[in-house]
């Protein structure tokens, strides 16, 4: 069996927008508004020169450090983490700073803390919904006298319109980062249920014929016999073996001995009802449920199968190749196991053997006497 690592599932992730990313845009865009705020007058030009250095430079920085390949040995919170602690840190020191631009800090905390949730896990995330609500509450609460609005002219207008609207477009940024998300989770989950189904296929298939294995279908087996219990409907099981194999892999060789067990196989399965299960046993070996079957319909199957094979042009896998073989076939008594039945339909199957091949025999359980019979 193939257990190469390529088997197991793997999901080729789109690339996503980075907290790194997000926080460099914000620190700039905030960078950029409040430089326009300082020409408006609303606060000194140096405040907003110390948060383009400050916050623009960190952002950068982490930036840098998380594109160049750095961080990859490590896990995703050790960078989120110190990431939200430095930004949410000048974002609440400049808060305390200009108060008048209250509604900027906020907003911009906000945007960084939702899309942080995107990468934290639930602990830190509840952690630093903790801390950011406490440090803001304390600020707002200490300087209730000094907030203000920005607003008092047009361009200042414009500017918190304009802030407002910024961080409403990176907060839908994260339908986005969800939409690939949820994407990603798809395509896992699919090529969870192909892994699943292709183990399945190698549990309970046979790997040269594709059709059941021997542990499969004696549990097939021991379920029909579990609802004939119930039901009371008889069913058949019959096993055949492909006469002279051995000769024909001695005279042909194993690959053509491979191809006869395929043909048989695929001949088998297309004769035989949907319902009906066929699966190899061992070496040339098959069985065959037939479920709600009488014998003597089971023989008919049966008779069907071995003209098919009979009549089968083998000059396609090797010129002058015939094949028959011999078969067992049994019916279901009350006090059968599965073992039973099928050492039943094997020793019917000898019998055909030993009576000169290419032919199918039927046995039953016999009949109890009067001896057996508790008076």
């Amino acid at each position: 069996m193939n257990t190469k690592p390529a088997d197991a599932p793997t999901v080729d992730h789109e690339p996503g927008v980075s907290l790194p990313m997000l926080v460099t845009v914000v620190s700039m865009v905030q960078s950029g508004a409040l430089l326009l705020f300082a020409a408006a007058g609303t606060l000194p030009a140096w405040t907003a020169l110390s948060f383009l250095a400050l916050s623009g430079g960190s952002a950068l920085a982490f930036l840098v450090y998380c594109t160049s390949g750095s961080n990859r040995h490590s896990r995703e919170a050790r960078t989120t983490i110190p990431l939200l602690v430095v930004s949410g840190i000048l974002q609440l020191v400049f808060l305390a700073l200009v108060p008048r631009l209250t509604i900027v800090f906020l907003l911009a905390i906000q945007v960084l803390f939702g899309f942080s949730l995107l990468k934290l896990r639930p602990e830190h995330a509840q952690k630093s919904w903790a801390a950011y609500g406490f440090a803001t509450g304390m600020i707002m609460l200490f300087l209730k006298d000094h907030l203000g609005y920005p607003g008092a002219s047009t361009l200042e207008f414009a500017l918190l319109w304009a802030i407002f609207f910024l961080a409403m477009r990176a907060l839908a940024m994260l339908a986005g980062e969800f939409q690939r998300l949820r994407n990603a989770l798809v395509e896992a989950r699919r090529q969870v249920r192909t892994a699943e189904n292709r183990a399945e296929q190698l549990v309970r298939h046979d790997p040269l014929t594709s059709v059941l294995n021997r542990r499969a279908l004696m549990e097939i087996l021991e379920g029909e016999l579990q609802r004939a219990r119930r039901t009371g409907h008889p069913f058949c099981f019959a096993t055949l073996d492909l006469d002279h194999f051995k000769a024909i892999n001695d005279r042909y060789g194993h690959a053509t001995g491979d191809a006869v067990l395929k043909t048989i196989s695929d001949t088998s399965v297309r004769l035989l009802r949907a319902l009906d299960r066929f699966g190899r046993l061992d070496g040339a070996e098959f069985g065959i449920v037939l479920p709600a079957t009488w014998l003597d319909q089971g023989t008919i199957a049966m008779s069907r199968l071995t003209k098919a094979v009979n009549g089968q042009n083998w000059d396609g896998i090797a010129p002058g190749l015939m094949l028959t073989f011999s078969a067992g076939l049994t019916t279901n008594a009350p006090n059968d196991t599965a073992e039973s039945i099928f050492l039943r339909a094997e020793k019917a199957m000898r019998q055909a053997k030993n009576e000169g091949r290419n032919r199918v025999v039927q046995m039953e359980e016999p009949l109890p006497t009067a001896a057996d019979v508790d008076l």
